[in-house]
């Protein structure tokens, strides 16, 4: 089972940037490297501040079930660093999103083909398109192509 590189870590830590106390992302209350504050832990975390190592903890945590779905969703090899792409994709959109994409019908075909624009079709919050997203996006492809 494949699971994310340093690199890759590296590079989501760098996308979500550390914040050590609760901040809201789309309306939803976030905490870390962009963990999500849920109702099961909002007591716990929502007036805490927590230190970068804690963060790690949490945004391993959080990887696992991603990992996990990426290694049963997939079904064509994947290299490390489109496997590392995808995680970053789906940390930042979802698995739902993900499951129901045509970015992973299309990873899924034989052979595959440039799967460029599926990334960057994921670049709108609401129903605008945001530069942030756009930047990320173009990030996570140049990963998915070898280019760290």
């Amino acid at each position: 089972m494949r699971e994310i590189s340093l690199k890759g870590i590296t590079l989501l830590k760098e996308l979500e940037s550390f914040r050590a106390t609760c901040y809201k992302d789309d309306e939803l209350l976030k905490i870390g490297y962009g963990t999500l504050i849920d109702s099961e832990n909002e007591r716990k975390l929502l007036n805490k501040t927590i230190t970068p190592e804690e963060a790690e903890d949490y945004l391993f945590d959080d990887l696992i079930p991603i990992q996990n779905q990426i290694n049963r969703l997939v079904k064509t090899p994947l290299s490390q660093n489109e496997f590392d792409a995808l995680v970053l994709f789906c940390y930042n959109v979802g698995l739902n999103a993900f499951k129901n994409s045509t970015l992973l019908k299309l990873l899924n075909t034989t052979p595959r083909p440039n799967l460029r624009n599926e990334f960057l079709r994921w670049v709108y919050a609401g129903k605008k398109k945001c530069d942030g997203l756009v930047n990320r996006r173009t990030k996570e492809v140049n990963l998915f192509y070898g280019n760290y």
